[in-house]
């Protein structure tokens, strides 16, 4: 069979460089790959150019080009299971293609494919394929007007009740005439369009931001792209934008996904072949590109350099799977996730070294009168202490008893503000290194928010951080906000951007459930999300009553220490909850207790269109990496 070199495999053009690009770190992102066992049972091919559409919880994944020959299997992946299956579907099946789009039309109950490259002849295919989700059944649509005709690595986006296809090549030549589908009437027209329209290409990317489609880059057949393009679907006006910043080189089979109201660029391949893996940001309301840098995981999880690969948008997540780089195809049944806003890393301060041996000692001595020589009173209840060893772990003990002052040789100390429990708690960890809380402790906020307060105190850092990281994983809608204020106030850096985090979250889902954004209704997944607990319809006063207790106690404790700024510790490690370890980790009594939930998806979106009205993805593809356009 012919190749598809509407891809703009036939570059041998001269690289272009890189130039210095501003840093996108507005917020933590992060890789993952996840490798489904049913993937490797089904034999899912390693193709480029296919597409990938998201319906609800399911990914519908057709076509693509393996190197040797097209394919016109549908497979099936499910998002909430991780999970991929490969469906009967009734009907006849498209032929085997690549270059294609499919896009999710009628409130999401078909998909219409359109175009690719069949190989088999000098321009590429202008056939329409309907599948048909309930049934699954293959079937010809009857759509009055002219279709586009041959199209070839286009792009085709839903815009309200209208799909707009720019239709790119069509197997020889390279074009930018724009048709749209008006599924009202079901009937074609040309789209009669004015200001400064794309030149020409093949193989570019777009997506859809509400009433606007982008366009960026691809091959002209003489060279790559990076150009940006902007269509105002209120006035039908086209408009070259000049961002600020560093534009993506130049390239083409790249997938563009608007996330969150960022346009996220990915992959791509360039000049000579040459693919990328990077990640660039186009703000709207900056007018800026950005890069990506710093990102979680990296070196470990982020996907290989490719182009005709395929990517689709759950909330904040960005799925990418497949493509190629040359003559390495990638499997499509391996996903690379890219959380674009995910939960603020957690570390915990390392206790001071201190020998197990020597620990075992001093932890015989807890509370113990014997060499005691003094004792704090808590809520009227004696802790017998011994100052040589809580001068060792704690700068604030340290500096209170070499002061010169009462405190150095007072055998008894009032401890006033905080409870017997907290401070027990505190004091053992300083003997014995390990925090040992019960199964109601470690889910009482309260009690945790106060132990937090004594360690900020105490300057006992290490037992402060594991306070913030798990009470993180017990931020909700209604505690929010109280824990926001605890967090600025004892300067618990960690938990008050966990909060930020969470509180953006809930923003984001409100405004998807408020905003309209296009004909969105239609096309919204049923993702839901464990950070969205029915959505914020809690009033203040119900947000704070877990708070309560511990808000209306929040003076500073009158005791006889004085609050000293202490140093502290630098070395800092990833600690995991729940874990127990000699190094100061929690330790409970009972069964542990959930993790720091990840946030999974709330609501599902179109695939390059973090909008649900744009609900469907295209291939492009290049034979030497170079991809599939965008999702639509």
């Amino acid at each position: 069979m012919s190749v598809n070199l509407q891809d703009g495999s036939g570059d041998t053009g001269a690289d272009s460089g890189l130039s210095a690009a501003k840093a996108f770190s507005r917020h933590h992102t992060s890789w993952t790959m996840h490798v489904s066992v049913t993937s490797e049972l089904l034999e899912i091919p390693s193709t480029k150019n296919h597409t990938a559409t998201l319906v609800g919880n399911e990914v519908y994944v057709f076509g693509g080009y393996d190197g040797q020959k097209n394919h016109n299997e549908l497979y099936v992946f499910d998002i909430a299971q991780m999970e991929w299956r490969q469906p009967q579907v009734l009907g006849a099946k498209p032929s085997g293609r690549n270059g294609h789009s499919a896009t999710l039309l009628y409130g999401g109950s078909q998909i219409l494919i359109l175009g690719g490259w069949l190989g088999n002849g000098p321009l590429a295919a202008g056939d329409m394929h309907l599948l048909n989700l309930s049934p699954l059944k293959w079937a010809q649509p009857y759509f009055a007007g002219e279709p586009p005709g041959p199209c070839n690595m286009h792009t085709a986006d839903l815009v309200g009740r209208n799909l707009l296809v720019f239709r790119g090549g069509d197997g020889r030549a390279y074009l930018n005439d724009l048709h749209g589908l008006d599924l009202d009437t079901n009937s074609w027209y040309a789209v009669k369009t004015s200001g400064e329209q794309p030149p020409p290409r093949a193989n570019h990317a777009s997506t859809v931001d509400d009433f606007r489609l982008y366009i960026f880059g691809g091959w002209d057949g003489t060279k790559r792209l990076n150009d940006l393009y902007v269509l105002d679907t209120r006035e039908m006006v086209w408009s070259l934008l000049k961002p600020t910043g560093c534009a993506p080189q130049a390239r083409a089979g790249m997938t563009l996904s608007i996330i969150r109201d960022c346009l996220y660029l990915f992959g791509g391949s360039g000049h000579t072949t040459r693919c990328f893996n990077d990640v660039h940001v186009y703000d709207p309301k900056e007018q800026a590109w950005f890069l990506c840098i710093s990102v979680a995981n990296e070196s470990f999880a982020a996907p290989e350099r490719r182009a005709g690969h395929v990517a689709v948008v759950a909330d904040r997540r960005l799925f990418v799977s497949g493509g190629a780089c040359g003559t390495q195809y990638y499997g499509k049944g391996k996903w690379f996730i890219l959380d674009t806003d995910a939960p603020p890393a957690m570390q915990a301060a390392t206790p001071p070294l201190c020998a197990d041996s020597v620990r075992r000692v001093m932890s015989e001595y807890l509370n113990q009168e014997q060499f005691s020589d003094v004792t704090f009173v808590v809520e009227g209840r004696r802790l017998y202490a011994h100052r040589i060893l809580l001068t060792l772990f704690s700068d604030y003990f340290r500096r209170a008893f070499a002061c010169g002052m009462r405190e150095t040789f007072e055998p008894e100390i009032v401890i006033e503000g905080i409870s017997y429990e907290t401070f027990y708690a505190l004091l053992e960890f300083l003997y014995t290194g390990k925090l040992r809380l019960t199964d109601a402790q470690l889910v009482d906020v309260c009690f945790l928010l106060g132990l937090l307060r004594a360690a900020d105190q105490f300057c006992v850092d290490c037992v402060k951080q594991m306070c913030e990281k798990h009470l993180s994983s017990l931020v909700d809608v209604e505690n929010m906000e109280g824990m926001l204020q605890e967090a600025e106030r004892f300067q618990a850096t960690q938990l008050r951007m966990h909060c930020e985090w969470f509180k953006r979250q809930q923003l984001f889902q409100a405004d998807m459930k408020t905003i309209p954004r296009g004909d969105s209704s239609l096309f919204q997944g049923s993702f839901r999300s464990t950070e969205d607990p029915s959505c914020m319809e809690e009033s203040s006063e119900k947000r704070q009553l877990l708070l309560a207790p511990f808000l209306l106690n929040r003076s500073e404790p009158d005791n006889q220490f004085e609050a000293t700024d202490a140093s502290r510790m630098t070395e800092q490690m990833m600690m995991t909850a729940g874990a127990s370890s000699s190094g100061g980790d929690f330790i409970w009594t009972g069964a542990s207790p959930q993790g720091m939930p990840d946030a999974p998806f709330a609501t599902a979106m179109s695939e390059h269109s973090a909008e649900p009205s744009s609900p469907s993805m295209q291939a492009g593809g290049d034979v030497d990496g170079s991809c599939r356009p965008p999702p639509r």
